[in-house]
């Protein structure tokens, strides 16, 4: 069985520049959190194992310097991990890092040389189980996702005071994740 890792954490290169493109303080708890299955994977090597990062950053320009967010591409011990890019502003990352996002498992799907597929899914929302939904359709391999849920989304969101728009918009999605 092959497994495919989607998560949100920092690729190298944006974790060295987080601290100064954030404007305020980055959680790394979650990225730490993914780095350690990450990790855990890297020790099985019977499994052929990839991991795609769909960063989870401020927007632009109100709370990050960098109006694009470059994509990137390294091998992490001994697991391959891609990076999609996007452009930072606020909706346009979401529709923008979701068409890249079913383009990169379209084509992750068809380099895994097993035809049995498990994609693994950290913290998801509806754009990134949707694109994952839809990449379903485009490939005659035996695909399953097992999804991990380190918090409940409703009582993340609703921590910290959003913007009107904002707070319909992660109620809308609460109930789909729900």
């Amino acid at each position: 069985m092959s497994i495919l890792y989607l998560g949100k954490f920092f690729p190298k290169r944006l974790v060295e520049n987080l601290v100064y493109d954030s404007k305020g303080k980055m959680g790394m708890s979650n990225h730490n959190f993914e780095m350690s299955i990450i990790d855990g994977l890297c020790q099985q090597n019977h499994l052929e194992i990839k991991c795609i990062s769909v960063p989870s950053v401020y927007s632009y320009p109100y709370n990050n310097r960098r109006l694009y967010t470059p994509k990137e591409s390294y091998y992490y011990k001994n697991v391959y991990v891609s990076s999609i890019g996007f452009c930072n502003l606020p909706i346009v990352k979401e529709v923008w890092s979701t068409i890249v996002l079913l383009f990169q498992l379209i084509k992750h799907f068809y380099t895994f040389k097993d035809s049995r597929i498990n994609v693994v899914v950290n913290t998801p929302n509806d754009l990134i189980l949707g694109a994952l939904q839809v990449a379903k359709l485009f490939t005659r391999k035996e695909v399953t996702q097992t999804v991990i849920i380190p918090d409940i989304p409703s009582l993340v969101t609703l921590m910290g005071k959003q913007k009107f728009f904002k707070n319909l918009v992660l109620k809308y999605r609460n109930r789909i994740a729900m």
